[in-house]
């Protein structure tokens, strides 16, 4: 099952490696600074969101850097910088869907039963039913 999520990601870079291809290229002032500014969005604690895109935007500038690169010594630190990022965002993404798929079931029995709030046995079904597609997806990638 990692296979899928592997192969999930390589289809995404690989479309992400083309746009970067057909996009002008910026100048490597303007890729330390928006380095710079993403790399101090991805430590914050206060906005998780922000910081896992923050640091899929990283990434993507150390995945410029190394196909731009004419020094593959310089291109491999640049890749393994991006795979750590993207390893890390992986991780985080699991993380969420874990959650988003317990909470989403754990609010459809709350509204089956009533409890703290009024018994709605649609929205049971409906959170109930989401949750489970969430948690089938997080089995899938484990």
């Amino acid at each position: 099952m990692k296979n899928l999520k592997v192969m999930a990601f390589v289809s995404l870079f690989a479309l992400s490696i083309g746009a970067m291809q057909n996009s002008p290229l910026k100048s490597m002032a303007e890729l330390e600074q928006e380095k710079q500014s993403y790399e101090e969005i991805a430590q914050q604690k206060d906005n998780p969101a922000a910081a896992v895109n923050a640091k899929y935007q990283l990434a993507k500038i150390y995945l410029k850097d190394a196909f731009r690169s004419n020094d593959d010594t310089k291109a491999n630190v640049n890749y393994m910088k991006a795979k750590q990022l993207l390893e890390e965002v992986v991780q985080l993404q699991d993380d969420i869907l874990f959650a988003a798929a317990n909470a989403n079931i754990s609010l459809g029995i709350m509204y089956e039963n009533g409890h703290g709030t009024q018994r709605n046995v649609e929205k049971a079904k409906k959170l109930n039913g989401r949750g489970g597609m969430l948690l089938d997806a997080y089995n899938l990638q484990q």
